[in-house]
C-alpha cells in the first residue's frame, strides 16, 4: 500500500464526487447498500471497527483525543 498515492487517490475521488464528474460504473468504488437516518454515527461506527486495523493506527485519522 502506498500511502501518499492512496491519499492523492482519494482526494482525486473526492474532487470528482463534488463536481460530478465521477464514473458510476467504475469497478474500483464500493456503493453503500443502505439507508441510514444517522450518517455521522454510520461512519463513527465504521472508524471504530477499523481502530484495530494496523493501517488504521499509523494513518492520521485516528483519534487524537
Amino acid at each position: 500500500m502506498n500511502g501518499r498515492k492512496d491519499i492523492l487517490n482519494a482526494w482525486i475521488t473526492i474532487e470528482q464526487l463534488s463536481e460530478g464528474s465521477i464514473n458510476k460504473k467504475d469497478k474500483s468504488l464500493k456503493s453503500l447498500h443502505t439507508v441510514e437516518e444517522d450518517w455521522n454515527k454510520f461512519f463513527s461506527d465504521f472508524l471504530t471497527k477499523k481502530k484495530d486495523n494496523k493501517m488504521y493506527q499509523i494513518s492520521s485519522l485516528r483519534s487524537r483525543a
